[in-house]
């Protein structure tokens, strides 16, 4: 509690740089200490409510790959039609809404919009498929819930001093992690074929991150993480490919960014997926509650 008290004296900015630095030195990640702490106890409790309930696969290989790798890639999972229908509709979304682009990228969630998300957009609920729900359980060792949903379009900035600037997206042109708790994943769904000269997402490693980590203390994403800098020019994987693929990632172990689209949009689909904090059977229930969802910097 005396630790508590002293940390509330100290001024945001100068907790967020100790938060960071922490965690940095004890986990590896730039997720901050706090961060990693929560993550680690709902992950112990959630645990700990499951056993009694399923057997864990421990030994998936998809499972460890994940683990071992910070990311894995799906391939295609869901049925084509679905998929299309979700593009098909959020395009439609983004014509009645171009006045709410901002910094060059357009998005809906289930964190703004609640009820009327699933009902605007019912095919989210069937793009998670079976085998995918399974890696996670087993990636976790629990069972997990969907606490966000988050459909986005990005486009080429106007002109090349906003995008060498690297503030366009949201500042995710520069490499970073999100911050978020460490118990969540991000699942992506490509809802437009995405080609080396589109806009993919951007990908290291976790091993390659931690040393980039290693080397910066305590990590600045518009500083470290500039694209120009030598440790950026080779990354591990691009997320390219035709509409329906899915990638999931370990968004606060592996440093990751977008890139810029050339003439063509990018459009995908984000779960935010965390460990199940009650006993509900839904494992959509969370993001029907409008205005709840993931704390971090890029969440």
């Amino acid at each position: 509690m005396r630790l508590l008290r002293l940390l509330k004296r100290v001024p945001i900015k100068i907790f967020g740089v100790i938060n960071v630095f922490l965690g940095q030195i004890i986990y590896v990640n730039a997720a901050g200490l706090i961060q990693n702490l929560v993550g680690k106890w709902l992950m112990f409790r959630s645990k700990k409510n499951f056993e009694a309930k399923e057997i864990i696969n421990e030994n998936d290989d998809r499972a460890c790959k994940l683990r071992s790798e910070g990311y894995l890639n799906f391939g295609h999972l869901v049925n084509d039609n679905k998929v299309k229908s979700l593009s098909k509709k959020f395009s439609s979304w983004c014509k009645k809404n171009k006045h709410r682009e901002s910094q060059f990228r357009l998005q809906i969630s289930s964190k703004d919009y609640g009820d009327q998300f699933l009902e605007d957009f019912p095919e989210i609920s069937t793009l998670m498929d079976d085998v995918l729900q399974s890696t996670i359980v087993n990636y976790y060792g629990c069972d997990f819930e969907v606490i966000n949903v988050h459909i986005y379009r990005t486009r080429k900035p106007d002109n090349v001093i906003i995008e060498n600037a690297g503030t366009a997206y949201g500042g995710t042109l520069c490499w970073h992690s999100d911050g978020s708790y460490t118990d969540t994943l991000k699942v992506f769904f490509l809802l437009s074929e995405v080609g080396s000269e589109d806009g993919p997402m951007l990908l290291m490693d976790k091993k390659r991150s931690e040393n980039i980590f290693k080397s910066n203390i305590p990590f600045n994403f518009l500083k470290h993480g500039r694209p120009d800098l030598p440790d950026f020019q080779n990354w591990s994987s691009a997320f390219t490919g035709t509409l329906g693929q899915c990638l999931v990632v370990d968004t606060n172990s592996c440093l990751h960014r977008a890139s810029v689209p050339g003439k063509k949009t990018r459009d995908m689909v984000t779960f935010y997926i965390g460990v199940k904090k009650n006993n509900s059977l839904d494992r959509f229930h969370d993001i029907r509650r409008t205005g709840e969802g993931l704390t971090g910097r890029f969440s």
